[in-house]
């Protein structure tokens, strides 16, 4: 006796009832919903590793421009021999911002002179930005997840550096 292999095909299908179906959709959404749970920590450390590059790259700018340079502003972020303010150097660190990467509101960046050195007090004649005096820059960034069930949550990431003025 001969049977068809749409016959079998048949026979199996209906004794699936669809269960194939339901079990291929419950495994091809948790598949998607783990991938995309990986890309968005990643992106949160992503994040995480950039606030603090932003904190040592901005504090490194503040760095090499202190008060020996006054009298001359820093007028765009590559200027050189000039004296760095706090705009100055939220300035340069938003400007490096990479794509996916939000200086608006999300990103805050605060850059100090407490007018100490690495081991107490400096000599502070002109300012606290002067050489020998620490530079502290902070950076805090609001991480907005993509998830949809976590995208209200917001993961606050910080990063500081502080850095001895050299010139």
């Amino acid at each position: 006796m001969k049977v068809s292999a749409g016959k079998i095909f048949r026979r199996v299908a209906k004794e699936e009832d669809g269960v194939t179906i339901i079990e291929t959709a419950i495994v091809v959404i948790s598949m998607l919903l783990l991938m995309t749970g990986v890309i968005d920590f990643s992106r949160a450390l992503y994040a995480d590793i950039y606030i603090g590059y932003v904190a040592h790259s901005a504090t490194r700018y503040a760095m090499v421009r202190g008060t020996t340079f006054t009298g001359t502003t820093c007028t765009t972020t590559a200027t050189q021999n000039c004296a760095a303010t706090s705009t100055d150097v939220v300035t340069y660190a938003k400007a490096s911002a990479p794509l996916g990467i939000a200086t608006g509101t999300d990103m805050t960046i605060t850059p100090t002179w407490p007018g100490t050195g690495p081991t107490g007090a400096c000599v502070t004649t002109n300012g606290t930005n002067s050489p020998g005096c620490l530079v502290k820059v902070q950076v805090t960034y609001n991480f907005r997840f993509a998830l949809p069930f976590v995208s209200n949550s917001v993961l606050v990431l910080k990063s500081a550096s502080s850095v001895t003025i050299v010139e």
